[in-house]
């Protein structure tokens, strides 16, 4: 056996194919192009949840978030009742997951950036912060780095790191300190660069990095803030090559680009990223370092829901002598088979109590298969999906006491997937597709790519329903959770109807925060 690969997984949030030069962007991305270059663009690629947290635990665990056994998630999810997917996935010191495997066998292992996928910050032994505190007073200085070694130390135990650093443990604007609710990816250069220069490059490492950049707040704001201004105190960030900030207008200008979130953001990720294409080259580690480029799912109007939109996901992915260059794959593969490639480029075997529900990638990258699956399965919210050759099937399935609440005027209107009132992405998910409030839903993705036309209800499709049916309950019926496959008759009420159309009336004012695209 030769000498085992370096990993460098570099996970993005909130971001689409429209950002990504390799996908065919107008946006000047040429260190992340060049991954696409140096080996392999996936066209089907996809997460099995489409939110941050659920996505990232299915990345970091190698399987679907009904598996999740912490008591975070067991406490919100009767076990009588469907489970409800959504911000509650947690990693835990208790799993077996990317980080304390591959420490297991012999790997240096990083963690760098954005966590999310443990308990709420309320929960955490933090030191309090006031909204309105001065980062520049000492004392509040030193509170900042109080709270940011809770959490190095959180991911660390939970996630199995033997080196965490730059830890953002939500998304930006959850963060106490409000000139502090901006996002730094220099700061994030620093942690990623501090973990590889202190490697033994005679042994693997493996350094798992994630921004929070597509996600919120505005990048064009964030890039405007002092750079040693992060949320962990003041610190010297100017020995992290990252380009001086003052010339993103000069940058921007040359391409013909407007100064905004998607290009500047995108442009700061690629940064990131030459930042660490040039370290491993500095190591002489290059060319036997696997690197992987993808996010954690799409944006709106999928986002939050079992719909294309939301779980189709750009990814890229190199390894030098291994993958041929400008490789493009087109199997279908899912965030779930990611954990299984690492062990498997790895040589490492996973442990017989570790549940994987994913494959490795490895045999369709090599040519040996064509394809990996022959359905995907998705989750979210009390919604269950399948994706079979041209076939999508959907099913909402609310449990008995939220029917019931429906049904007795508790509810005055028809919860969306999560049961979370007024969320952003749920209500333009709503605004956008029809079936939305359907029981079941069937789209055929070669004539109506963007799940519009619901042809569950048509006798036509019986037999196809049938099928996926079937299909579905052969994942539904592998967790502890019940989920029943048959529709239930209230969703063809008219009470329902009501109760849906409030939901809308609701929802449509509340939107217009969003921001909208900027038509590149």
């Amino acid at each position: 056996m030769g000498k085992r690969p370096n990993v460098v997984c570099f996970i993005s949030d909130d971001t689409d194919f429209s950002l990504i030069g390799a996908y065919g962007s107008k946006i000047k991305t040429p260190n992340i192009d060049s991954i696409a270059e140096e080996g392999v663009k996936f066209e089907n690629m996809h997460c099995a949840s489409s939110v941050c947290t659920a996505s990232r635990y299915s990345y970091l665990t190698g399987q679907y978030v009904g598996r999740c056994e912490d008591e975070y998630f067991l406490k919100s999810n009767p076990a009588d009742e469907p489970y409800n997917v959504h911000w509650n996935a947690v990693v835990n010191e208790n799993m077996w997951s990317l980080g304390r495997v591959m420490s297991e066998n012999g790997y240096q292992t990083g963690y760098v950036g954005k966590w999310h996928t443990g308990w709420p910050m309320k929960y955490l032994p933090l030191p309090e912060l006031d909204p309105d505190s001065d980062p520049d007073d000492p004392e509040v200085d030193a509170k900042l780095k109080e709270f940011q070694q809770v959490l190095v130390e959180r991911v660390k135990k939970d996630g199995g790191f033997q080196y965490a650093a730059s830890i953002t443990w939500d998304n930006n604007e959850a963060f106490p300190v409000k000139k502090l609710q901006h996002h730094n990816l220099d700061w994030m250069a620093k942690g990623a660069l501090d973990f590889l220069s202190n490697v033994n490059t005679d042994e693997p490492f493996i350094l798992y990095i994630a921004t929070t950049t597509f996600h919120g707040p505005p990048h064009e704001k964030s890039y405007e803030q002092d750079v040693s201004l992060t949320q962990a105190g003041r610190m010297d960030l100017s020995g992290t090559g990252m380009p001086d900030r003052k010339k993103i207008h000069e940058r921007l200008e040359k391409y013909g680009l407007p100064y905004n979130h998607n290009t500047v953001g995108m442009i700061w990720m690629d940064d990131l990223v030459g930042v660490l294409l040039n370290k491993l080259k500095e190591m002489g580690v290059e060319d036997n370092t696997i690197f992987f480029w993808n996010t954690d799912h799409n944006t709106e109007p999928g986002k939050g829901t079992c719909y294309y939109a939301g779980t189709h996901i750009p990814m890229l992915m190199k390894w030098p002598g291994k993958i041929e260059p400008k490789t493009v794959c087109h199997a279908r593969v899912q965030n779930i088979d990611f954990l299984p490639t690492l062990f498997d480029a790895c040589n490492i075997v996973p442990p017989k109590e570790m549940k994987l529900d994913g494959k490795s990638m490895l045999p369709v990258l090599f040519g040996r298969e064509k394809e990996l699956h022959e359905e995907l399965y998705f989750e979210f919210g009390w919604a269950r999906a399948v994706l079979w050759k041209n076939w999508k099937y959907i099913a909402l399935r609310y449990p008995k006491t939220i029917i019931e609440k429906m049904k007795s005027g508790e509810l005055k209107e028809a919860p969306n997937h999560i049961n979370i009132r007024m969320q952003p992405q749920m209500n333009i998910a709503i605004e956008h597709y029809p079936g939305y409030f359907d029981g079941d839903e069937l789209y055929n993705l070669d004539e109506d790519p963007e799940e519009k036309r619901n042809l569950a209800f048509n006798d036509a499709y019986k037999d196809i329903i049938d099928i996926m049916r079937k299909k579905l309950k052969k994942y539904t019926d592998s967790f502890k959770h019940p989920f029943p496959i048959e529709e239930n008759d209230f969703y063809r009420t008219e009470l329902f109807k009501k109760l849906v159309e409030e939901t809308k009336k609701i929802g449509t004012d509340y939107i217009e925060w969003w921001p909208k695209a900027a038509g590149i």
